[in-house]
């Protein structure tokens, strides 16, 4: 069978498959039907009724948009504070 790191059926062929750098056009579809949808629901007006009626259906679509990693310049440092909500705000949280 020769070298175990050779697969025995498949493998990429050359020329399969999309090339390097083209977009998945599903994922574009979706992505422009999504933006449409939000368009036509009144865009960022929409947004900010959702924020304040329902903040459970908007932080987790608010922390897709948000940096996974947060770098900083070693020369100047990132400062930053932690601040509370007051109680009656809609972010805040039910203590019921």
């Amino acid at each position: 069978m020769g070298n175990l790191s050779e697969k025995v059926n498949g493998g990429r062929r050359p020329g399969a498959g999309r090339k390097p750098g083209v977009p998945n056009k599903i994922q574009m579809s979706v992505k422009e039907m999504v933006l449409g949808a939000l368009h036509e629901l009144g865009g960022q007006k929409w947004l900010k009724k959702v924020a304040t009626e329902d903040p459970k259906a908007f932080m987790p679509l608010l922390s897709k948009c948000l940096p996974t990693v947060v770098a900083g310049d070693p020369e100047n440092p990132i400062n930053h504070a932690v601040a509370f909500l007051p109680e009656k705000t809609p972010f805040s949280v039910n203590k019921t």
